[in-house]
């Protein structure tokens, strides 16, 4: 009977696949397994390789996040461009003049509102880059002269200055102080290099331009100052992280 038994567990090993069977410790050498599977029996399905890279997307969560694609990748660089817009809630087509294709899809602050369903001409200020410890990354579309999308998020040693296009800029001031930890610094959006509003941090602000008004939030605009002793790249960083939504002309 014992030899029964054992005979009868070999077989059903033996009917295994190979992923199964690597699982189970190896049976004794007395058993003599043999070389070819037996026929007839039952063969343990294949899984399905799920190995396949999904399509780049925004993370799950209601917290602002944008993702910039060219073709289908995501973008990284730096592209300055003219071409035909599609607009809308949360995605940004761009069809430069040179057929490049870029997409953006979005999800503004809430304070910022909603993108209204637009198409025209526009153009697209684009720079995605990163370092050992930094960031620098400037995502500004227009139609037309409005900003109808904008992300920046930029970081460094040094207070952050932002060209945003058609003579639109952002300066971080300079800390006062420097002390261990984060504190908050000031910034302001600039017309042709001329101070035009001070911009609060965590609070939606309409400025007035010469072409049109401009929807800003700062999320963040601080220095952050390294602890003696710790192995950051930059004894201090700025930081300086700024959304921009639709905006329209002013009153006249």
């Amino acid at each position: 009977m014992k030899e029964i038994l054992l005979l009868a567990a070999t077989i059903a090993l033996c009917g295994c696949s190979s992923g199964e069977r690597s699982a189970w410790a190896a049976p004794p050498a007395r058993v003599g397994l043999s070389k070819n599977p037996p026929v007839n029996l039952p063969r343990t399905p294949q899984a399905q390789d799920s190995s396949q890279p999904s399509a780049p997307r925004l993370p799950q969560g209601d917290f602002p996040a944008a993702l910039v694609l060219d073709a289908g990748n995501v973008f990284s660089g730096e592209l300055i461009s003219s071409g035909e817009l599609v607009v809308d809630a949360q995605k940004i087509e761009f069809v430069g003049d040179d057929k490049r294709r870029i997409t953006i899809v979005h999800r503004l602050p809430s304070a910022l509102g909603i993108a209204p369903s637009r198409k025209g001409r526009g153009d697209v200020r684009l720079r995605e880059n990163r370092g050992p410890d930094t960031i620098d990354r400037t995502n500004i579309v227009r139609v037309g002269n409005d900003i109808v999308f904008g992300e920046v998020w930029v970081s460094g040693p040094m207070q952050i200055a932002v060209d945003l296009g058609h003579q639109l800029s952002l300066r971080q001031a300079t800390a006062a102080k420097r002390v261990e930890g984060y504190t908050e610094v000031s910034v302001e959006l600039f017309e042709r290099g001329k101070p035009l509003a001070r911009l609060p941090v965590g609070r939606a602000t309409a400025i007035r331009t010469s072409q049109g008004t401009v929807n800003a939030l700062v999320e963040i605009s601080h220095i952050r100052v390294a602890a003696p002793g710790s192995d950051a790249v930059y004894p201090a960083t700025y930081i300086l992280k700024v959304w921009f939504g639709p905006s329209g002309k002013p009153p006249a």
